[in-house]
């Protein structure tokens, strides 16, 4: 990470005062408003909620016809569940983007949502006709910050402890199984969402890997060397491996054991 934060250290030397303060709570509260919206209003029926939800969507194809706002709304766009896990993802978000932006900074943590939402607006015109929201963006918060704490604790459930590196783990998972098997607008999306992790640990990422490819040979390497006999008797041919509670001697080159000179000297 040393690399890609070194990097980082230029952009905000340079820019670090064209920042975004509060960039995560004005994302987090369009989307409380746009649930309530959808979800209260009493004489909006179920065409005119999916209308209002449509308004939001990034549709690459539309945009070139003149929506340019689905440009920016679709980082408004809620997830369509109950108000219990809408809740519960609202807090989540919160609680690990507000982290990361104490750890980062606002100028590094906008620009790692800042880089999502622009690589899943630019990926997105690939497939023009396809819609886009924002659900594997804030998924790359879960595993940006499953990174920088792997150790912090979540209880699942509110009662299960659970390290949230495993959290990170499982998204990761979902996000493999959406790419492999989903639209080619779910493909772009993850794709756009997984690039700020990649500009942020991608350094530190292909270190560790190296690293356990090192340590991996290095293993291999020590096994088949420790099958290998220091010590070999030229009488009768055991070895350290073979009986290693004998002694060896050296007579100039040649090696023999103790109980092969006790019995030469006997003779």
């Amino acid at each position: 990470m040393k690399m890609s934060m070194s990097c980082l250290d230029k952009l905000e030397h340079k820019f670090g005062r064209f920042t975004f303060p509060y960039l995560l709570l004005v994302l987090l509260g369009g989307q409380v408003l746009a649930y309530i919206l959808v979800n209260t209003q009493p004489d909006m029926g179920e065409a005119s909620e999916l209308g209002l939800l449509e308004d939001l969507v990034l549709i690459p194809h539309l945009v070139l016809q003149g929506d340019i706002w689905r440009m920016f709304t679709f980082m408004f766009l809620p997830n369509n569940s109950g108000p219990l896990f809408f809740g519960l993802f609202i807090w989540i978000s919160y609680m690990m983007g507000s982290a990361l932006e104490r750890e980062w900074g606002e100028f590094r943590f906008s620009i790692y949502l800042g880089s999502a939402w622009l690589s899943t607006l630019l990926l997105s015109f690939l497939n023009p006709g396809g819609t886009y929201g924002n659900y594997f963006i804030f998924g790359s918060l879960v595993i940006a910050f499953a990174k920088v704490f792997p150790h912090y604790i979540i209880r699942l459930f509110f009662v299960l402890p659970v390290p949230v590196k495993y959290i990170g783990y499982l998204t990761w998972g979902v996000f493999a199984l959406e790419a492999f098997d989903g639209s080619m607008s779910i493909r772009l999306s993850v794709l756009g969402a997984v690039v700020p992790f990649f500009l942020f640990f991608g350094k530190e990422v292909l270190g560790s890997l190296k690293q356990k490819k090192r340590s991996s040979t290095f293993k291999r390497e020590a096994r088949v060397l420790d099958g290998i006999p220091f010590h070999t008797c030229s009488v009768c041919k055991r070895t350290d491996k073979t009986n290693p509670e004998l002694g060896f001697r050296y007579e100039g080159e040649v090696c023999i054991c103790e109980t092969c000179l006790q019995e030469r000297n006997a003779s």
